[in-house]
């Protein structure tokens, strides 16, 4: 039930976004391509994995943005486990956040990240793979800068469950 919920709502914000060419107003629309480097470490074993990933948000007020983001694994790891070795791919990952933010200078302001995403992840070893996706608490925090008048880049930390690490983003407003 939640992947549906989550998956509505990410598609109801790229739908708005599709026609927010109709509506901009004072920038308000955003769209921000984002690279994720991320690892995860369980029992001593540590898995690294990037993902590139695409966020089209809403800025509410000063303040307050609500986004959906979708995400493509593109940076696979593989690991030894008992002997044999495991390839661990991040497929896909998509979800829906709040974007709080508060301005600390005349280009530069601080943000969190707080929302929910399905992320699907596939374990391969000896011809046999296996697919697990699930839906977590997202949170991150980073900084904003822009470079010009509707272009921007950020440098993020993100943690979705178990996965955690650094997000380096450029964005542009509408």
């Amino acid at each position: 039930m939640m992947n549906k919920t989550v998956s509505y709502l990410v598609s109801l914000a790229l739908g708005a976004f599709c026609v927010s060419g109709a509506v901009a107003d004072d920038n308000k629309w955003y769209v921000e391509g984002a690279y994720a480097a991320l690892s995860a470490s369980e029992s001593g074993t540590d898995v690294d994995v990037s993902i590139l990933s695409g966020f089209v948000g809403y800025q509410i007020n000063d303040n307050w943005a609500v986004e959906g983001t979708r995400g493509f694994g593109i940076g696979d790891d593989t690991i030894v486990n008992e002997g044999v070795r495991v390839k661990v791919e991040a497929n896909t990952m998509y979800g829906i956040l709040l974007k709080p933010s508060y301005s600390v200078g005349d280009n530069l302001s601080g943000f969190l990240r707080l929302g929910y995403a399905d992320t699907e992840v596939e374990f391969s070893a000896q011809g046999v793979s296996e697919k697990t996706s699930s839906t977590d608490f997202v949170w991150g925090a980073g900084f904003e800068y822009d470079v010009a008048e509707n272009v921007y880049l950020s440098l993020s930390y993100l943690d979705i469950d178990d996965l955690d690490g650094v997000v380096f983003a450029a964005g542009y407003r509408f």
